[in-house]
């Protein structure tokens, strides 16, 4: 009954008042403060990945940017206009927006993060004091992997992100523990799996071309290598060259274990220079030659 009566009282003060004041907008105890320095404390030693703060209050855009700023690299712009020219210079791991914003909206950034290839597998999550459930689906429905209501607990936040988080990584390590490219199991939208479906055919279609590069997958998959990369690093943790090599290390496990090849031959049907180069970098990917691995994975 508390929680009911606070929260009615919530929403009829955002009917009163018609600015973002931020002792309207964030509510924090004591005990979720102590949430967050344990969140904090957690994320010491990692990778700090990057978030962007769209939010056109700068007082509450300078709330969440110290708060979150403590376990993560932030950046911050005034609406979603600026967010977008932001991205051209910066990359983002994770994006937190306001919706209602001058220029353009949080709903309108949110739909052009996801229906853009380069930017679909951004985690986005939408702050509002809209709190209906109809403005909630309208977020959701535009491609927002989140929603919080205003006023929100800045605990409840690092949380979300958190989690968030941890769901991408949780995917990678699938993708590094598993020999196959698996786009479904990675993947954690539509287009990110039509993409790796693609990049997977490529690689397939100039296996055993030596001369196959990064330029020419780049070309094949219509994107620069420069996004390429940044793209799958997103998606797999691999560089162009590593997701290349691990389709074609994929493929040669499985001749080895037909033992219908010679090594000399399975090098070349691959795509390596020499039967030495093969070897030298299999036991580099395996820590075993292919000789060996044949030996320990006979069928």
């Amino acid at each position: 009954p508390e929680e009911i009566a606070t929260r009615t009282n919530a929403i009829g003060e955002q009917q009163v008042y018609t600015t973002n004041n931020q002792d309207m907008y964030i509510v924090d105890t004591e005990d979720e403060k102590e949430v967050i320095k344990e969140e904090t404390a957690e994320s010491d030693g990692t990778r700090k990945e990057k978030i962007l703060i769209v939010e056109d209050n700068p007082d509450i855009r300078r709330y969440l940017s110290d708060e979150l700023g403590k376990s993560y690299h932030i950046s911050e712009a005034g609406n979603g206009e600026e967010a977008l020219a932001l991205m051209k210079e910066q990359e983002a791991d994770l994006i937190l927006t306001d919706v209602m914003m001058p220029v353009m909206d949080g709903l309108q950034l949110c739909k052009q993060i996801k229906q853009n290839l380069r930017t679909c597998h951004i985690p986005i999550i939408i702050l509002s004091a809209k709190a209906d459930l109809k403005e909630q689906l309208e977020g959701l429905q535009v491609g927002a992997d989140d929603y919080i209501p205003k006023p929100f607990s800045m605990a409840v936040i690092a949380t979300k992100i958190r989690n968030l988080f941890r769901t991408r990584y949780r995917a990678i390590e699938h993708y590094s523990n598993s020999l196959e490219v698996e786009p479904e199991k990675v993947a954690l939208n539509p287009m990110d799996e039509e993409l790796l479906k693609k990049a997977v055919a490529i690689v397939e279609r100039h296996m055993d071309d030596v001369e196959f590069s990064t330029d020419d997958f780049a070309r094949e998959i219509y994107m620069s290598r420069s996004n390429l990369h940044l793209k799958l690093k997103a998606l797999t943790g691999d560089t162009t060259n590593d997701f290349i090599r691990k389709i074609r290390f994929n493929r040669a496990c499985k001749l080895l274990k037909e033992e219908q090849y010679t090594i000399a031959e399975i090098s070349t049907m691959v795509g390596f220079n020499t039967p030495a180069y093969f070897s030298t970098s299999f036991k580099k990917y395996f820590g075993c030659l292919p000789s060996e691995y044949i030996k320990t994975n006979k069928q």
